[in-house]
């Protein structure tokens, strides 16, 4: 059944996103951020080039009616990557990881970028092929993202 809205955009604190998303820079480079599989499976990675988008993707520009709206035009200044090995209840683990981006901009506001997908029922799966972003400190703190 084809999606006539968006659907990235369904909680008050954070936004879903099945792949990832395309963030451009001013001078037009395009950086992707997805859930990639570098060190391992649906770690967080980034390419510096546009996804070859297929038929079977929808693509939404985010930029009129989203919280990332107050950061257009805004230079990213840093970039802090946080490491994760999750552990599983039979006590196995993952390798280290990439599993949040912590993006920082000229202003000292923060975006939370997490391989991670939270269900309506407020479970949490991480090492998902999922990418969820946080705007705030708050909501990134309490789901426990990036240095939190």
């Amino acid at each position: 059944i084809p999606l006539k809205e968006p659907q990235w955009h369904g909680s008050v604190d954070f936004d879903s996103l099945d792949f990832g998303l395309e963030l451009e820079m001013k001078d037009g480079s395009i950086f992707y951020i997805y859930w990639g599989s570098e060190f391992h499976q649906y770690g967080v990675s980034i390419l510096t080039e546009t996804y070859q988008h297929t038929g079977l993707v929808r693509i939404w520009d985010v930029t009129e009616y989203s919280r990332w709206n107050p950061l257009l035009g805004m230079t990213i200044t840093s970039v802090d990557i946080a490491w994760n090995q999750l552990k599983f209840n039979d006590e196995s683990t993952t390798p280290e990881c990439p599993q949040d981006l912590r993006l920082t901009f000229e202003n000292d506001k923060h975006v939370y970028i997490s391989a991670l997908e939270v269900w309506p029922d407020g479970n949490r799966d991480y090492m998902k092929d999922h990418i969820t972003v946080f705007f705030s400190q708050t909501d990134a703190e309490a789901y426990n993202i990036g240095p939190f």
